[in-house]
């Protein structure tokens, strides 16, 4: 008599045969994920990046003259007479993370003080014709944990550059 059917051995054989493909398929399909989400969040710092170089521009553009705290966390844009502007200050206020202000608006929570590796702490640093704003935001609060840093240099230069 014989039995039709499969053997234990050739049973075993496929349900390993299918783990191992599902198993490469879900690591793939994490890395993908990863990656992802990883570019979301890396756009997401970008946008809020040049949002502050807009409004840092912005300002720069009317600013006859920038005042750079002693410590690098302040910079005061003062702006002629003859605008009847108000002094702008941007600070970078707390700890890691940290927020840059414009005065009372907040741009961004996400700045990070003393980056690890090579890239510079986040402050500003006077120079021969303009101030220098060395920013690096981190966002950690994505899907995996990992922590998302961009870094950026912003040079600010008032018009009238002979002030500084």
């Amino acid at each position: 008599m014989k039995n039709k059917g499969f053997t234990l051995v050739e049973v075993v054989t496929v349900v390993v045969i299918i783990g191992i493909t599902i198993g490469f398929f879900y690591a793939t399909f994490l890395q993908n994920w990863w990656a992802l989400e990883n570019e979301d969040t890396q756009r997401n710092l970008w946008q809020e990046m040049n949002s502050i170089t807009e409004f840092i521009t912005a300002d720069a553009r009317q600013a006859n003259n920038v005042i750079v705290a002693p410590g690098g966390m302040q910079a005061t844009l003062t702006f002629p007479a003859t605008t009847g502007l108000a002094p702008v200050v941007y600070t970078i206020a707390g700890a890691t993370p940290a927020t840059l202000q414009r005065g009372a608006t907040v741009l961004s929570q996400d700045v990070e003080l003393v980056p690890p590796g090579p890239a510079p702490a986040s402050l500003f640093v006077a120079t021969a014709n303009s101030v220098r704003l060395d920013l690096t935001l981190c966002e950690s609060n994505n899907l995996f944990g990992v922590p998302v840093r961009i870094t950026s240099s912003i040079f600010i230069s008032p018009r009238c550059t002979s002030c500084l």
